[in-house]
């Protein structure tokens, strides 16, 4: 932990207790509560704080959570952290891993069996027709897109970001049942942006064949300032040469404000590495940033459990509608690995096999 009000590093014995506390007071949080005394997350982590928490613990506590997933604690459910209260939540390989050139890699593998023409882009969906006649060997579901085009089928699955169904940029004839547009209005979904480094020099690592993440806690404090090393993953491809790389997140409003301005979000990260290592520090060679909160095809990142969820709701944004015409997929979709690639590829395969199953018993 790098302090900016002090311009300090914390000695190692205090970035040890942080993290001690932090580790004690997340198997607090992970114990489900049932008591209406805490409406929201936010509220158990400063009942758990105290009314004058240090800036270290509050920066941990708090604002490292709301930069990784993009929400106020203040608006998370007060139960978003147990595993058991949560039916997305109860499995046991839950991890984080990297790919190697990007998800690109990914998309590319999972593509190699379609023809190119199957794959429509620039194809920006602005309306789904669903005809009313259950007998869809004859009548077909209609994909229609902004510039007129239009495109059938006997099913549809729809795996836009929340952020894009919550925004009702796609319109559904006949609309959506209420019971889903309450689902999909009180899922919560994260703003998080990220600025990505390259650099000639792993100037920030104290071993400099081991990854080092490390934090800024800003002054004052802000949803940003966390920092993850992913050289290890930066390159081309694996076997490809690979090159120093960081990122930077902001979370909540700190990720909009990114988003706009990526000139001035670049600035700020590189002058807190060159205060945070002013005798190491280089320039990048090269910098990115995402534009997630902004982009019309995604708006927003990460879903999320908010306040006004219910257990199930992430279970029931999977679930299809239309008379099973109209199906979901995505990363909110389903009852594992929410908010992961890994969830939003299961929900997809799981669609496509309850499609597969109703055509293979109409004999289609």
């Amino acid at each position: 932990l790098y302090d900016q009000s002090s311009a300090t590093w914390l000695g190692w014995v205090a970035n040890l207790w942080t993290f001690i506390k932090y580790a004690w007071n997340q198997r607090k949080l992970t114990r489900k509560v049932e008591s209406t005394k805490f409406r929201s997350l936010g509220d158990r982590i400063n009942g758990i704080l105290g009314p004058a928490p240090s800036r270290h613990d509050l920066y941990v506590q708090r604002t490292l959570l709301e930069t990784f997933i993009g929400a106020s604690v203040d608006d998370m459910h007060r139960n978003s952290m147990n595993s058991s209260f949560w039916d997305y939540q109860s499995y046991q390989d839950k991890s984080m891993p990297l790919i190697t050139g990007g998800y690109r890699k990914l998309v590319d593998l999972l593509s190699k069996p379609l023809l190119p023409r199957e794959v429509l882009l620039n194809q920006a969906v602005s309306k789904i027709i669903v005809p009313k006649d259950p007998d869809f060997s004859s009548t077909f579901v209609q994909v229609k897109t902004s510039t007129g085009e239009s495109y059938e089928g006997s099913h549809v699955i729809v795996t836009v970001p929340l952020g894009v169904l919550k925004s009702g940029s796609i319109a559904f004839e006949p609309p959506l049942s209420l019971g889903k547009q309450e689902v999909i209005q009180r899922l919560g979904f994260g703003n998080v942006e990220r600025v990505v480094m390259n650099f000639k020099k792993a100037f920030w690592r104290t071993d400099p064949s081991k990854p080092n993440n490390f934090f800024c806690v800003p002054n004052p404090i802000t949803a940003s300032g966390m920092f993850l090393d992913v050289s290890a993953t930066s390159g081309a491809g694996p076997g490809l040469p690979m090159s120093p790389c960081l990122f930077a997140l902001f979370g909540v409003s700190e990720a909009k404000w990114a988003a706009q301005n990526p000139d001035a979000a670049t600035k700020r990260v590189l002058a807190d590495l060159e205060s945070m290592f002013p005798e190491s520090y280089e320039p990048p060679v090269a910098t990115a940033v995402t534009s997630w909160s902004t982009s019309p095809f995604s708006r927003g990142s990460y879903p999320y459990a908010s306040v006004d969820c219910q257990p199930d709701d992430f279970v029931k944004m999977g679930e299809p509608t239309h008379g099973g015409r109209v199906h979901f997929g995505g990363d909110a979709c389903g009852d594992v690995h929410v908010g992961y690639v890994e969830g939003a590829m299961e929900s997809g395969e799981a669609a496509a096999s309850a499609i597969l199953k109703i055509l293979e018993g109409r004999g289609a």
